[in-house]
């Protein structure tokens, strides 16, 4: 194994283009790529015998992705980019806020390499900020000490817990300032994003900052074939048809819709929360395929949106295709074991 000192210059060299404003895309793409795979030459879980490094854990509130494929997550690099932007921008207004030496940052679901919050240590303050990383595979939290150790930056973490981030309550001794959670796909589907945020959102301290700040999902009407070139490699939004329905759920680190968690006791437990109708329009459109589009404000004016990311993808429902003008359909989200949206045809066109 390389130095410590050595393997922080490596890292230093990949965060750069994904920290830096005006990076080009495939900039942040290759820094991306040798993020991750400075991070498996430190682990290398694919050369393990344990099949838990490739073996998703169901939760009661979804599932925690295996290790091998959250470390891979790196590798959206839009995404990752927004991230560690976002966190080092909260870290900062944080400490402001809250006039607190060190910055407490709770990572939760840190993954394997903890890979939202490593690549900034070097640029950071020891003692001026502490992390606590939080993560339900044990395998995984094994996999991020490595890290963290083989880059000599266990002076930064306070702790390392393993924990379901969807139940677990912080020390009410060592108040959290910011929280970074990225467990979810597009739609919100699968992974704990909801309940994790509705347990662990208030539990920030006052003026303490959720990265996301918001993510909204939209239902919208379009026409598929003119939504994506897969050839091209990107999205060809001056030729889109859309027809916008409205938000059909937002969710903070405050509550949902604009409510607050505190009024939705069961979010982590199972609960079926409500969400949003929309109206197909009475006047007739080209666009008749259905989707639900994801918007994610990571914060500091940072955000992902359609086709920038894994998580953004716009999301076909196929069994919504079609529907007459004057058709509404009411949307709940379910968490649970399949944590995603629901849609019911409640009213039909006579």
């Amino acid at each position: 194994m390389r130095a410590p000192s050595e393997l922080r210059e490596w890292l230093t060299a990949g965060a750069a283009a994904l920290l830096a404003q005006g990076a080009a895309r495939g900039a942040r793409r290759d820094a991306a790529q040798a993020l991750h795979d400075l991070f498996r030459a430190i682990t290398d879980p694919e050369a393990g015998d344990d099949p838990a490094d490739a073996r998703d854990l169901p939760l009661p509130t979804g599932r925690a992705l295996a290790p091998l494929s959250a470390g891979r997550c790196v590798i959206d690099f839009m995404r990752t980019s927004c991230y560690l932007r976002a966190l080092r921008l909260a870290i900062a207004e944080a400490g402001r806020r809250c006039g607190a030496v060190p910055v407490h940052v709770l990572y939760a679901g840190c993954g394997p390499f903890a890979a939202l919050a490593v690549p900034l240590m070097p640029g950071l303050t020891e003692g001026a900020v502490t992390f606590t990383l939080l993560e339900v595979n044990a395998r995984a939290l094994a996999h991020a000490r490595a890290v963290i150790e083989a880059l000599g930056l266990g002076g930064f973490v306070r702790a390392y817990v393993q924990a379901d981030a969807t139940v677990w309550r912080h020390d009410a001794g060592a108040p959290v300032h910011v929280v970074v959670a990225e467990a979810l796909q597009a739609g919100l589907e699968q992974e704990p994003q909801v309940a994790l945020t509705a347990n662990l959102g208030p539990q920030l301290a006052d003026g303490g900052i959720f990265v996301p700040e918001r993510i909204t999902l939209r239902a919208c009407l379009a026409d598929r074939a003119r939504e994506h070139d897969p050839a091209g490699g990107g999205s060809r939004s001056g030729d889109r048809v859309r027809v916008d329905l409205g938000p059909v759920l937002e969710i903070t680190a405050a509550g949902l819709d604009g409510g607050r968690w505190q009024d939705h006791p069961g979010a982590a437990a199972g609960a079926v929360l409500p969400a949003a109708t929309v109206v197909i329009p009475r006047h007739e459109v080209a666009a008749r395929d259905f989707f639900i589009l994801t918007h994610l404000e990571a914060g500091g004016g940072l955000a992902l949106g359609d086709y920038d990311s894994g998580l953004t993808c716009p999301r076909l429902l196929h069994e919504l295709r079609g529907l007459a003008p004057g058709t509404a359909v009411a949307f709940t989200y379910h968490v649970g074991a399949r944590p995603g949206l629901r849609a019911e045809v409640v009213r039909r066109p006579r």
